[in-house]
């Protein structure tokens, strides 16, 4: 007897096997690609002690992507997104082994750490988009909307996932063994590759990746809903995000928890997540996406703020939960939005802009978000950020609510 369909157009969409394989290796590799982050935040606050140095890794990671990632997009719209992610996974595997073997032979350094940031920034910009975009070679347009978000619900969890698992192994083992689960997991994400079977799609005609690009910021500058997104997640991204990287110092200075600490940090706020996920898995109407979003923006904010704010820990955790939870359904909400308008033939373009919105842009954020922490404190900029994030968003939601009124 089949077991009981999931709420709404899910179980239509969990029908078809390519989108089931497709999601559980996005998942293992996105909480992969988050654990190995935490654990590099965490190997250098144990060898710093710096903030500053966790600014400056952040960005070593993230600021390739600006580079790269929009020529990756376009390298992704011309050749396939599940071509482009076999060959970008194949690569980060190898280079998880680097920072693997030196931190188990007590070799490794913050520098030797920056250089394997910055390699994986780097593959990353075209894998991002090949992640992101190869949903619309395998699901037909019917149950695109279920399927986004699924994808979205994932994307966004593993963001919270990972750092949970990473929070969890390093007490117990170390942070070498983050990074040759993650090594592994890249490797596990390739063989899942290798069954699925796309769709044709029209890619258009061929041009220089420049042209190709640029074609992809004027489809984003003309379509209402694309661009309103895309600025509001830029901001989110420069002013909100770049503070999970400051969780090792919150964890270890004002909290004085240790590695412990910043599990149970990281935990609360996967747990919030994941209710996020389900809240927007059990809804089943397509209308006033735009609405939650620009509420769980601002929600965010406010409850980072509140956390820089907080000095008793489990209030500290208590609000971390919170936020999971907005700052996941915003996440999922501003994807969909993406994902349902964008046309096939300039989907992995725009999404790598989505990209660096969500990663590469708080690289910016890190570093002058870890400085400014080194400088005055750590709570005094997280603060200035929530206010700040808070003075753009009514311009901006009235923005993107005009935008969407004749979405869905």
């Amino acid at each position: 007897m089949a077991g009981p369909t999931p709420p709404g157009g899910l179980g239509r969409a969990l029908a078809h096997r390519d989108l089931r394989l497709y999601l559980i290796a996005n998942l293992q590799s996105n909480i992969c690609t988050w654990a190995a982050r935490l654990a590099t935040g965490w190997l250098t606050w144990h060898l710093t002690q710096s903030t500053s140095w966790l600014g400056f890794m952040v960005f070593a990671e993230l600021a390739p992507m600006v580079l790269f990632a929009p020529m990756g997009g376009a390298i992704v719209d011309r050749h396939g997104a599940i071509r482009c992610s076999r060959i970008s996974q194949s690569i980060l595997m190898v280079v998880a082994l680097g920072p693997t073997i030196l931190t188990f032979t007590d070799v490794i350094t913050p520098y030797w750490l920056l250089v394997f940031a910055m390699m994986q920034g780097c593959v990353a910009a075209m894998n991002n988009p090949a992640h992101l975009s190869m949903l619309g070679d395998i699901v037909p347009p019917e149950d695109m909307r279920s399927a986004v978000t699924l994808q979205a619900g994932i994307v966004q969890t593993s963001r919270f996932l990972g750092p949970v698992m990473a929070g969890l192994i390093i007490p117990a083992g170390g942070p070498a063994w983050v990074f040759l689960l993650s090594a592994l997991g890249f490797g596990f994400y390739w063989l899942l590759l290798v069954p699925i079977r796309t769709r044709e799609i029209e890619r258009g005609a061929r041009r220089g990746l420049g042209a190709e690009f640029m074609d992809g910021v004027r489809y984003a500058k003309n379509n209402a809903i694309i661009g309103s997104v895309l600025v509001f997640s830029a901001i989110l991204a420069i002013l909100i995000r770049p503070v999970i990287d400051l969780f090792p110092a919150f964890s270890d200075r004002t909290f004085g928890r240790g590695a412990e600490g910043l599990s149970m940090l990281l935990a609360g706020m996967g747990i919030g997540s994941i209710f996020g996920v389900t809240v927007m898995a059990l809804r089943e109407r397509a209308a006033g996406l735009e609405k939650i979003f620009t509420v769980c923006s601002a929600a965010s904010a406010l409850l980072l703020g509140a956390f820089a704010l907080t000095t008793n820990f489990w209030a500290a955790v208590a609000v971390i939960f919170l936020f999971g939870f907005s700052n996941n359904i915003s996440g999922i909400c501003g994807q969909t939005l993406v994902q349902s308008e964008v046309a096939p033939a300039m989907r992995a373009r725009i999404l790598s802009m989505l990209g660096l919105t969500f990663r590469a842009v708080s690289a910016i954020g890190a570093l002058v978000m870890g400085v400014a922490a080194e400088t005055f404190g750590l709570a005094a900029p997280i603060v200035t950020a929530s206010v700040l994030c808070l003075l753009a968003w009514p311009l901006l939601a009235a923005r993107l609510r005009r935008a969407a009124v004749a979405t869905f």
